[in-house]
């Protein structure tokens, strides 16, 4: 009878397993290792494109383009066969050379905030005098004695008294 009882301990959890399995190998591979993350999607390379989609200009007043004009939008050849050796390229784009808008931009961001902070420069304290509100401007005369301070830490270490019980010595500088 004991003998039956461990019998049975061993056989329902490899029951339990080998039903999984049957019902595992019933799906189909793909399926499986897709939802357990195995095997993983890639994207379509009919849906990515490198090139900008057409829109409606806004009215017909437009100028007709010169044919023998530099086209923005068309690449050289030379960045055609950068972004076909590197797709990267073709993803990310060249982010070495800014527009003529951004160059634009930030220049002007740069005059307007230079000139914001020249002014606020010239009309008010500075950053340290204001964090060092208590000083009034006055420089102070006094320093901590290095020494007699080093004799006052040793006696309370030796009487068992905290750092800072005591005044800490001072003196003038010159």
């Amino acid at each position: 009878m004991i003998m039956r009882k461990s019998g049975l301990k061993f056989l329902l959890p490899m029951g339990s397993l080998i039903g999984i399995v049957v019902l595992l190998s019933a799906c189909s591979g793909q399926d499986v290792s897709r939802a357990f993350g195995i095997k993983r999607s890639m994207p379509d390379e009919y849906t990515v494109t490198t090139r900008a989609p057409l829109s409606m200009p806004p009215n017909d007043s437009l100028m007709k383009p010169d044919e023998n004009g530099v086209r923005p939008q068309e690449q050289s050849i030379r960045q055609q066969a950068l972004e076909i050796l590197s797709p990267d390229v073709a993803l990310e784009g060249m982010k070495d050379v800014p527009s003529q808008g951004q160059t634009r931009l930030i220049q002007d961001a740069n005059q307007s905030a230079d000139q914001e902070r020249h002014n606020e420069l010239v009309t008010q304290n500075g950053f340290v005098d204001q964090v060092m509100f208590w000083k009034n401007g006055k420089p102070s005369d006094l320093a901590v004695d290095s020494a007699a301070e080093n004799k006052r830490l040793h006696n309370n270490l030796s009487l068992g008294l905290r750092p800072d019980d005591g005044a800490t010595p001072t003196t003038t500088q010159k």
